[in-house]
């Protein structure tokens, strides 16, 4: 079997449902096309987490912090505090 190799260019919605297929249950109301990338990019630019990924529930957002870290060598609380700085949540 083929190892899939997580990737900054991934797609959100794609690894969400790959590593925690459980939250399908929760509802993904992610779009189908913004990447790890898109949201490096966006959130650093100052753009809102929530209106790049619109998620169900702040589990989600975690799950996706903790990827961010893993993908870009920082840790979760860069992510988290941009959300904060940035945010409207």
């Amino acid at each position: 079997m083929k190892r899939i190799q997580n990737t900054i260019d991934e797609k959100v919605y794609n690894w969400m449902l790959r590593e925690h297929p459980e939250e399908k249950s929760f509802g993904l109301p992610f779009s189908k096309t913004v990447t790890f990338k898109d949201v490096v990019e966006r959130m650093e630019a100052g753009e809102d987490f929530g209106k790049i990924i619109t998620y169900e529930d702040s589990s989600q957002r975690c799950k996706i912090f903790a990827q961010l870290a893993t993908l870009t060598d920082t840790d979760y609380d860069y992510w988290f505090d941009l959300w904060l700085k940035n945010g409207d949540d």
